[in-house]
């Protein structure tokens, strides 16, 4: 059986390391700085879940959604919104967008664990 496929957009390479080091392991793991490149790879590949930060320099996370929903291989692809705003108006905004859920910085793992579990079924 494969290894599902999880790709990370942020603009942190340290949280992209971290996840890589979470996630590695279980599954197969993409992580992007740059928007440009992550939007080429969505297009090309299909992948199982997609983990995307709210707040990026150029284009963010609401707007980098939108355009991940116009792919069509990635309409009903799951997407986790990582945020280090708790604002509930990002929040709710993410999830009227078509984000499936949401996660706080600094990642828990154990709640990053259990939010893949429920929307991948690992």
């Amino acid at each position: 059986m494969r290894k599902k496929i999880i790709t990370a957009i942020d603009d942190s390479p340290v949280l992209l390391t971290t996840l890589q080091g979470i996630l590695a392991e279980r599954f197969e793991f993409r992580g992007f700085s740059g928007v440009d490149r992550a939007l080429r790879y969505l297009n090309s590949h299909v992948v199982d879940l997609i983990i995307l930060d709210i707040r990026m320099p150029m284009m963010d996370g609401h707007q980098l959604l939108a355009a991940i929903r116009e792919i069509p291989d990635l309409k009903e692809v799951p997407v986790l919104m990582l945020t280090s705003s708790t604002s509930v108006t990002d929040i709710r905004k993410a999830v009227s967008e078509g984000a499936s859920d949401y996660i706080l910085k600094p990642v828990d793992t154990e709640i990053l664990e259990k939010k893949i579990a429920s929307l991948i079924g690992e």
